[in-house]
């Protein structure tokens, strides 16, 4: 009794074995760019530019890294220049998915054009006092009040956030029609 109960422990473990040695064999092989340098040079490029984005709080560890486009329908970012209704908003590049090394070689930051139409709501966020913080008495709590605002109260240097009419990939798209700007004072 005793042998058969370890044959099979044994058969079982050589399964398992056997399955996860078939699944690593067949997981993507690492994608290192194609280069002519040496692979000191290659590690060391790699280094530099991986350093440089965690420096700049650019990727950020345990996000969920896969092949595909990050589609989004809002961004952060500080406004650089006016024209006429449009923002240009420089938007941190940060590490959302995709390949990686290739992220390594895009800028850190993306200057995107921000329309506002007739029916673009802009709001201002003001912090409420942290005495108010500590007893919140709305069932929807937030650290912020909403005002009004207008389009002519948006300056160069202002932080907003930008809620999109629709959908977008940060890397490929140049300009965002704007549904709802909020400027954060």
């Amino acid at each position: 009794m005793q042998n058969r109960t370890n044959l099979i422990i044994l058969i079982i473990g050589l399964l398992i074995a056997f399955g996860l040695g078939f699944g690593i064999g067949k997981s993507t092989p690492l994608e290192l760019p194609e280069s002519k340098m040496s692979e000191d040079q290659l590690i060391l490029d790699l280094e530099g530019k991986l350093e440089s984005k965690m420096e700049k709080s650019l990727i950020f560890l345990g996000v969920a890294y896969d092949d595909e486009k990050t589609i989004r329908a809002s961004l952060n970012g500080e406004v650089i220049k006016i024209e006429g209704s449009t923002l240009i908003v420089k938007v941190a590049n940060s590490y959302q998915g995709g390949k990686f090394f290739e992220y390594l070689d895009e800028p850190d930051y993306y200057q995107k054009r921000v329309k506002a139409e007739g029916d673009t709501e802009i709001v201002k966020l003001i912090s409420i006092p942290p005495e108010e913080l500590l007893s919140p008495s709305e069932e929807t709590f937030s650290p912020f009040e909403e005002e009004g605002a207008s389009f002519s109260e948006l300056k160069e240097g202002m932080k907003v956030s930008v809620e999109a009419k629709s959908e977008f990939d940060l890397a490929d798209t140049d300009e965002i029609f704007a549904k709802r700007i909020e400027i954060h004072e």
